[in-house]
């Protein structure tokens, strides 16, 4: 059996670079640093696992892994190298792996070769992290060999519905953002002569994948939805535009950023020949450069253009009652403007037609793969409702204000989000 030789196949979740100590012996290997996507890969260079058997070597070929609760298993492959001899089974099995990881397979005497399928339970805590060891064990000398593996439990690093700052994990080198902004206020509704208030516009949605720094802090901006309009006898309020949500990166240029929706307009009831509703809100884009537009019959406020007509980042209208971060605040009757890299505009003051959405933003500096998602929802309609990292009621244009035997009072509109993952880089 002197020489024979099998090899340990991984489906890897990449490497960056940073050293870290492992068991000391008298020799040492460099660990060769050749994948790019956003797995540890943070052994480059350390002294080689202790030889407990010289009759017996045991390589792997993967620096580190990622495996999703419950998610399909992470298949590895080994080395054997048998030496003067040795024929005895062994079992291969991981150890000091986060809670809820296990891995098991058998080498029987008469092969150089198994497959171990790395798993974690539903019941694994995402974002748990740890340097684990594959462990060889014979069936009857015991413990052979073992060689150390960075195990991280799920692709999600950051869920975020506040603005925050965010550090970057060590073992991260690229990771996927995906951006919600916030939904604008609805309309609130005239009593006198009853109308209708307007929907606030549904907030942007951006998607964009960046090579990051491990340790470097991020800026996360969450928008908060645009705040409702107030019911009057005759004049009634427009609602608060949406909060943008963004990510900048430690030197703080913008990497992404989705718009918030504009606010709802007020209803207008002032006589029998004298009455408008509150007419909707644009919705929020994920586009670079403009606002986005009104939704349904088009009937937004003005849009912020790629000179910001509205205000940079911040929705025009007012400062009461508005989304935040960077919302525009209610007006009466005209709806205020989203937050955005360019911020909705707000229609002149005593109309009632609704606030302009803000507009998104994806850097250059984007990679390639995958792709860059740019995308606008309408209304109560938000974004990209499939999307895995969304959630129910983020991005969703509020309600507005109903008078008469259906009487209902007009609606915020829903949060912003942020969600980043680990992806590949390509």
């Amino acid at each position: 059996m002197r020489g024979r030789l099998a090899t340990w196949s991984l489906f890897v979740g990449g490497a960056s670079s940073a050293a870290l100590a492992w068991l000391a012996c008298s020799s040492t290997y460099t660990t060769p640093d050749t994948t790019e996507d956003g797995g540890p890969g943070i052994v480059t260079s350390q002294d080689a696992a202790p030889v407990l058997n010289p009759n017996y070597s045991l390589t792997i070929t993967a620096q580190s892994i990622i495996v999703d609760p419950g998610g399909a298993v992470v298949p590895i492959s080994v080395t054997i190298d048998r030496k003067n001899g040795f024929d005895e089974g062994v079992s291969v099995t991981i150890a000091n792996a986060p809670a809820g990881v296990s891995a098991m397979a058998t080498i029987p005497s008469t092969d150089s070769a198994a497959t171990v399928n790395v798993t974690a339970a539903m019941t694994a805590t995402v974002g748990q992290s740890a340097l684990a060891s594959i462990v060889a064990t014979s069936t009857r000398t015991g413990v052979v060999a073992t060689q150390p593996l960075f195990v991280r439990v799920g692709h999600v690093l950051l869920v975020a519905t506040s603005t925050q700052t965010w550090t970057v994990p060590p073992d991260v080198t690229y990771a996927t953002f995906s951006v919600w902004g916030a939904g604008g206020g609805g309309g609130g509704s005239a009593s006198q002569y009853p109308e209708p208030g307007g929907a606030g516009g549904a907030g942007g949605f951006a998607q964009a994948s960046f090579k990051v720094t491990p340790g470097s802090m991020l800026q996360v901006e969450v928008g908060q939805g645009g705040g409702l309009g107030t019911d009057g006898p005759n004049r009634a309020r427009g609602g608060g535009g949406g909060g943008w949500s963004a990510v900048s990166a430690a030197d703080a240029s913008l990497l992404i950023a989705a718009g918030g929706g504009g606010g709802g307009g007020g209803a207008f009831g002032a006589s029998s020949s004298n009455y408008a509703a509150g007419l909707a809100g644009g919705d929020g884009a994920g586009a670079n450069g403009t606002a986005g537009t009104g939704n349904i019959l088009g009937n937004g406020g003005a849009g912020g253009t790629t000179s910001c007509d509205g205000g940079a980042h911040t929705g025009g209208g007012g400062v009461s009652n508005g989304g935040t971060p960077n919302g525009g605040g209610t007006m009466i009757e005209c709806g205020a403007g989203g937050g955005g890299y360019c911020g909705g505009g707000w229609a002149n003051n005593n109309t009632s037609v609704g606030g302009g959405g803000g507009s998104g933003f994806v850097s250059m500096s984007a990679g390639a793969a995958p792709a860059a998602v740019r995308d606008t929802g309408m209304g109560a309609n938000a974004p990209q409702t499939m999307n895995a990292a969304y959630a129910t009621g983020v991005a969703v244009g509020g309600t507005g204000a109903v008078v008469g035997l259906n009487a209902k009072a007009a609606a915020n509109g829903g949060p912003g989000r942020v969600v980043v993952t680990i992806a590949t880089m390509q």
